[in-house]
């Protein structure tokens, strides 16, 4: 495949097939246009639907509702939800079939179940959408069949009439679409026939029951129908019954409806796509601090289910810095009435308002039955956590089936003893308890005991260097109690840490972190942003935001520089953690490099450079220089945070680029990772972008690049228009060059969807591009400014250094008032000079 250039005048005589090769001709993918205008369709009038209560959908509720009263058919399918069922109840059987397999192989079709209003067909768009699989909604399998929608076929045959075509059309769609679909809409009020296929369908496929909190659900022109509201609990506790996973749609809050119109639903994606990576198999987005067991000093957020509950809770404290967040379902509370509802909301907000994994922490009284613990654990699983904690005093009935149930949830083994840990440790009982967490196949034990004295701390430090020491499970090790705080900042995996306003309970992330700078066992470091013109640089602000935010002395400052072996001069400060690479030297430094990420590697640029220093016996120690390139990752983020539903990048999908250089590099990188197959390159030196359109055809041989000659060419009549336009060129003289002025001509701006443009420049903030985009808005697009890019390379970039994750709020908001005071400063000296 050759990357071609496009001249204003089409050639003809193409084959059309789009991948690359051949002329260029022909007309575009059939029903291209049409699809995108009615995904546009689709989502507008979802948007509208969550808040009009006169519209369509809200009218289909209260008729169904109404039908729902009256009938008795319905109401004899569940006994009167006189309470919740109980984890111990095996009269209620809150599960139909407990602990069954989640093993999934990718390609098996979706199944969102719930009651009318809950948000499935929303979340059916989107995982449609996200992982490439055909959309089948059941009021148009039920109008494609009769002629009539379904409201309509009830007022005029009625229920036993509508509830036989109900039952035959399901049954077919279940055995026609078993794979390669996401199917909505079924199943809302299943009848005996339709709880049978559930049934025989939960054993293969994930049926996945969607929840909302019913204040929001229920139909706003009755708040108080207490008949639709027995009927929601009725038609809860049946599709729990036969679901494999739970989901609660959170209802946007008043901020977040202030979004963009093509915006609103973007929180509602971003949550459940990340649940239905946890769900199916997934290639995972590498993450420079996502290692929990082998990296020294993580941290496990400990977050109170009662904080979660707290109308006045602080969401932002969950982006602390932890390496995870962990919550306690506590089956000893007399409270278990809502337990099942409330486990999926809380999971949903951590999900929501963190991006590192989620841990559920089962924590059972003794007593508890084999049937209730089994209950216990398949309430935990449903939430596809990242990992649940369980006992290791489980019965050894339970491995295999955990084996099969987990699905891609991982296990934390835990043994707790009223002795500290260290005065157990040499008995058999540990010899058996590592036997069992490998056979549960555990990522990590946690041993934790009661410390009575203070040297009891010191002592589990022994026993965890013990552990490491026998190549045993990662192992977790601290003590209980006023003496066993020490233990706990010294414990090198998942130690427990307290939301900063909860201090008073525990040990916080920050007195931790400070605990091993002040005793030396962690170096401070020093961090340089290096580049030619860098005083301006926000980036100082932005990386000593985040070390304050997590404790560590770190410091990051700036030199500026006409030559890059300058940089040898820096390398002679011991504590020299590493730089942040400015133009335009990301090139050049790379030959210094010892080691590059494959991502450096491909895009031919480095921005970020560990230094480590090496010791070998006899010798001093030796520097040593990792590259790596976060650039990418900024524009991946901005695109992916960016990206209207209705746009979800498919195989048809298109990117503009704009400009040849070092940044253009990484920005046609990005949208590779993201899954983009068509990429156009814009360079006023038509050179330069022919010569990158050939590096990345060679490097990413699955994608099709063109390059665009001039302003005038014509869009490719093969190629969608782009949904994706990221601009890479300086907005102020550099390297004796102009800037270059340029605005996106009108033909290459016809996406029906409208789409994200993407600016790297932040000087201005106000680009002329930006200013030129925004005046689009109205025809869905939107606008990323370079402050959002920067701060998205930025929280990469700080992952690298200090390989925690960052505290991404701390560090948005240091960027922005930063920019502020520059701001400030740069008009006051104008005043001064004027």
């Amino acid at each position: 495949m050759n990357a071609r250039s496009l001249s204003t005048t089409p050639s003809v005589g193409s084959n059309g097939n789009g991948n690359g090769s051949g002329t260029l001709s022909g007309a575009p993918p059939i029903g291209e246009a049409q699809l995108s205008q009615k995904r546009r369709r689709d989502y507008a009038q979802l948007e509208d639907e969550d808040e009009d209560p006169g519209s369509p959908a809200r009218a289909t509720l209260r008729l169904r509702s109404s039908l729902a009263r009256d009938s008795t058919t319905f109401a004899s399918l569940v006994p009167p939800p006189t309470r919740s069922p109980r984890l111990e109840s095996l009269d209620d059987r809150p599960f139909g079939s407990p602990l069954q397999s989640r093993r999934h192989r990718g390609d098996e079709s979706i199944i969102l179940v719930g009651f009318y209003g809950v948000g499935k067909r929303t979340l059916g768009l989107i995982a449609s959408g996200a992982l490439q699989k055909e959309f089948v909604d059941y009021e148009e399998v039920f109008k494609a069949h009769t002629g009539q929608s379904s409201t309509e076929y009830l007022e005029a045959r009625g229920f036993t009439s509508y509830r036989a075509v109900e039952d035959e059309l399901t049954a077919e769609v279940c055995r026609t679409k078993r794979q390669g679909c996401v199917l909505v809409g079924f199943f809302v009020m299943p009848s005996n026939r339709q709880r049978k296929l559930l049934g025989s369908l939960a054993g293969s496929n994930p049926i996945i029951h969607i929840q909302r909190d019913l204040n929001h659900r229920s139909d706003k022109a009755h708040p108080k129908d207490g008949h639709l509201d027995q009927t929601y609990r009725m038609s809860d506790k049946l599709h729990r019954r036969f679901a494999s996973y739970e989901f609660f749609n959170i209802t946007q809050l008043a901020t977040d409806a202030k979004a963009p119109g093509p915006l609103k639903l973007k929180g509602t994606e971003r949550e459940f796509i990340r649940f239905l990576h946890r769900v199916l198999p997934h290639p995972e987005t590498p993450s420079y601090a996502a290692d929990l067991w082998s990296r020294p000093y993580t941290y496990a957020l400990q977050v109170p289910t009662s904080w979660l509950n707290d109308p006045r809770a602080d969401f932002t404290e969950l982006d602390c810095g932890a390496d995870a967040v962990s919550i306690t379902v506590d089956a000893t509370s007399d409270d278990q009435e809502n337990l099942y509802f409330q486990l999926s909301r809380q999971t949903a907000l951590i999900r929501k308002h963190s991006h590192v994994p989620v841990i559920i922490d089962l924590k059972a009284p003794v007593t508890i039955s084999s049937a209730g613990y089994v209950n216990l654990l398949e309430l935990a699983l449903r939430q596809a956590p990242d990992f649940i904690v369980i006992s290791l005093d489980v019965d050894n009935s339970l491995v295999e089936r955990l084996e099969l149930a987990k699905g891609r949830t991982g296990i934390v083994g835990k043994c707790h003893r009223s002795l500290p840990v260290s005065d157990n440790w040499n008995s058999k009982e540990w010899h058996d308890i590592y036997e069992k967490a490998e056979a549960l196949k555990c990522s990590a034990v946690r041993l934790t005991g009661e410390a009575h004295y203070s040297h009891d701390s010191l002592e589990s430090i022994r026993v965890m260097l013990e552990a490491r020491r026998l190549g045993a499970i990662p192992t977790i090790c601290y003590n209980f109690g006023q003496y066993g705080l020490s233990s706990v900042c010294l414990n090198s995996i998942l130690s427990p840490v307290v939301l900063p306003s909860k201090s008073a309970d525990g040990v916080t992330l920050v007195e931790a972190q400070r605990a091993l700078y002040s005793s030396f066992i962690l170096p401070r470091k020093h961090f340089t942003v290096f580049g030619r013109t860098v005083s301006y640089s926000l980036s100082p602000a932005m990386h000593n935001a985040g070390y304050a935010a997590c404790g560590m002395p770190h410091t990051c400052d700036f030199v500026q520089s006409d030559n890059v072996t300058q940089i040898h001069d820096l390398l002679k400060r011991e504590d020299q953690g590493g730089f942040a690479v400015s133009l335009p030297y990301k090139t050049e430094i790379v030959p210094m490099m010892d080691e590059m990420s494959e991502d450096a590697r491909i895009i031919g640029a480095v921005n970020t450079v560990v230094v480590d220093r090496v010791t070998t016996p006899n010798s001093p120690p030796r520097i040593y220089l990792k590259g790596f390139n976060t650039d990418h990752i900024g524009f991946r983020s901005c695109i992916e945070r960016n990206l209207s539903p209705a746009n979800a990048i498919r195989p048809q999908s298109s990117a503009l680029i704009i400009g040849a250089g070092g940044m253009a590099r990484a920005a046609i990188y990005a949208c590779v990772q993201a899954g983009v197959k068509n990429i156009c390159i814009f360079n006023r030196t038509t050179a330069n972008a022919q010569r990158l359109a050939d590096y990345f055809t060679a490097a990413c041989p699955d994608t099709s690049l063109y390059v665009l000659d001039t302003l005038a060419t014509i869009w490719p009549t093969h190629v969608a228009q782009p949904t994706i336009i990221i601009s890479c060129i300086p907005t102020h003289e550099f390297a004796g060059n102009d800037a270059p002025d340029i605005l996106i001509p009108e033909h290459w701006l016809n996406s029906p969807t409208g789409g994200v443009f993407v600016e790297f420049a932040y000087k201005p903030l106000i680009t002329k591009l930006v200013g030129y985009m925004r005046q689009r808005s109205s025809q869905g697009w939107i606008v990323v400014d370079g402050l959002d890019v920067l701060v998205e390379e930025g929280i990469a970039q700080f992952e690298v250094l200090t390989k925690r994750p960052a505290p991404s709020h701390i560090i948005r908001r240091a960027v922005r008032e930063q920019y502020a005071i520059t701001v400030d400063a740069s008009s006051r000296r104008s005043d001064l000079t004027a």
